[in-house]
């Protein structure tokens, strides 16, 4: 199909302006002809065989380009996880380096910000006990768990949708639900007002979403019954996915621009193991008065001590290949093991692979990599966890933690948090800490981050909110361990008590 470029009425006056001046000086008329064709001339939009088929159809909304893609896409990246270990692996690395290895129940540290400090504690208290006991409606997760699984279906399905369940008796609890039970509700649309559009009921006039149908799966589970199911309100759905375009309504696995490169890779692997595994059997052809094109045997022998051994069609350790006299001497079948170049492809595919999830090659192999190459790759795959976890903050941990409050307050379980003038302060001021991670080269970097307080560059509270801790519980407990140290000194009367630590460095600590 020819690709025409629409004229506009712009485009025709100055064409007629270029043949006016033609006609008084045809110099001046090629000149403007010239600059209007490089002004156009961009190379990627010229159609010729380099750029033949690039962008069609980009003036499409998102949804035109992934509706028939979106459930394949899904299944093939559930498949390569389920089947594929450097995938899976791929997943579990992000999902560890985003929530961290801390023991809090909410995955990471909330921080209310009230004015009311024993209200701080209690909101905090109550909220990690909800977390932990209390938040799955299935009681098998604790809050942690639970936004690790929304991690996990972010990455691989394109979205999470975790349900804040407000009725009778499961009121209060976090509900997981699969994507594909977020479906077009067949039969049901023209009992509701506005656009629904891949299982969302959209507003007419701004195009919000307004509420979700999520159907249930028949009764073994096979598929989703798309004709039975229910709405939901938008204030009790927590549809998590990150847009690529503002006309996006659902989402789409990050994995998907690499599902070849996977394919690729695995195939290109098995192939090279497959001759690996050939070459380890070391077989050998032998002359044979009754042998065949066709006949391998074993040297092993059966069960019954006969060393004539038996037929089989698969390549083991010590396989004997008989064949017939006349084709010669025998010989040693030894393919060629994999090539000396396998290493470096698997690595450049590798990389490509988990390129698309931001994660470097380094944090699988350190190779022959320096440490100014780790720690750069290292800082840039900490820029995307980073990024991560700030999503997960503004998209699910926040959200959660606003509604809990709201109904803690509401049915009694926490009070309204008061101001000192005795005024109801706001319940949903707070922040989320989230988890640092180890140093790279601890010594120098605990240098540099001593310098950069001192020059007045970083603050102690930054430099600790890096490692995933807050100022106040690093300070509470060298306090408490100076003040344990002093005991341990008195009771065994030693006279000097930094024999067994420190104690000055502690003391400095109580400063910041």
């Amino acid at each position: 199909m020819t690709r025409r470029m629409e004229t506009t009425w712009a485009d025709k006056l100055g064409y007629a302006v270029d043949r006016a001046v033609g006609l008084v000086s045809p110099s001046w008329g090629m000149s403007r002809m010239a600059a209007r064709t490089g002004m156009r001339s961009y190379r990627a939009a010229q159609n010729d065989r380099r750029g033949r088929g690039r962008g069609y159809g980009g003036d499409q909304s998102a949804d035109f380009h992934d509706e028939y893609d979106r459930e394949r896409l899904r299944s093939e990246c559930r498949d390569a996880v389920r089947n594929d270990g450097f995938v899976k692996g791929m997943i579990r690395l992000g999902a560890n380096n985003v929530l961290g290895h801390q023991e809090d129940p909410t995955g990471f540290q909330v921080r209310p910000k009230t004015p009311d400090e024993e209200w701080n504690q209690m909101a905090t208290a109550r909220l990690n006990d909800w977390a932990r006991r209390e938040c799955d409606v299935y009681g098998h997760q604790t809050l942690r768990d639970m936004a690790a699984t929304v991690y996990k279906e972010w990455k691989v399905a394109g979205e999470a949708l975790p349900l804040m369940l407000s009725k009778s008796p499961v009121s209060g609890k976090l509900q997981q639900v699969d994507a594909e039970r977020l479906v077009q509700p067949y039969g049901h649309t023209d009992e509701v007002p506005g656009e629904v559009r891949f299982g969302i009921q959209h507003a007419r006039v701004s195009g919000r979403p307004m509420r979700y149908w999520i159907a249930p799966y028949s009764d073994r589970g096979y598929r989703v019954r798309t004709n039975d199911g229910q709405w939901v309100h938008r204030m009790d759905m927590m549809h998590i996915f990150r847009k690529r375009r503002a006309s996006q309504t659902r989402g789409v696995s990050e994995l998907a621009p690499v599902l070849d490169d996977l394919e690729m890779m695995n195939q290109y692997s098995e192939a090279e193991l497959m001759g690996a595994h050939v070459a380890a059997c070391a077989g050998i052809w032998v002359p044979s008065d009754y042998g065949s094109d066709n006949d391998f045997t074993t040297s092993h022998p059966d069960d019954d001590g006969d060393d004539s051994g038996y037929e089989h069609n698969q390549m083991e350790p010590g396989m004997i290949y008989r064949g017939s006299r006349t084709e010669g001497e025998p010989k040693v079948i030894n393919p060629k093991k994999p090539p000396a170049q396998y290493g470096d492809f698997f690595e450049a595919q590798a990389r490509i692979c988990m390129f698309a999830l931001g994660i470097p090659l380094e944090m699988f192999s350190w190779g022959a990599t320096s440490y100014s190459t780790a720690r750069s790759a290292m800082l840039q795959a900490y820029r995307t966890f980073r990024r991560d976890q700030m999503f997960l903050v503004e998209h699910f941990f926040r959200p959660v933690y606003r509604w809990k409050i709201s109904q803690f307050i509401k049915h009694g379980d926490l009070r309204p948090p008061r101001t000192e003038d005795g005024e109801r302060a706001d319940a949903w001021a707070h922040s989320w800490i989230i988890p640092g991670w180890e140093w790279i080269n601890p010594l120098d970097e605990v240098r540099a981050a001593k310098m950069a307080v001192e020059n007045g560059l970083s603050s102690w509270r930054d430099e600790v909110a890096l490692k995933g801790k807050r100022i106040e519980d690093v300070v509470a407990e060298n306090a408490d361990t100076l003040e344990k140290v002093d005991g341990l000194a008195e009771k065994h009367g030693l006279e000097d008590g930094d024999k067994i630590i420190d104690r000055e460095a502690y003391r400095r600590s109580l400063s910041v």
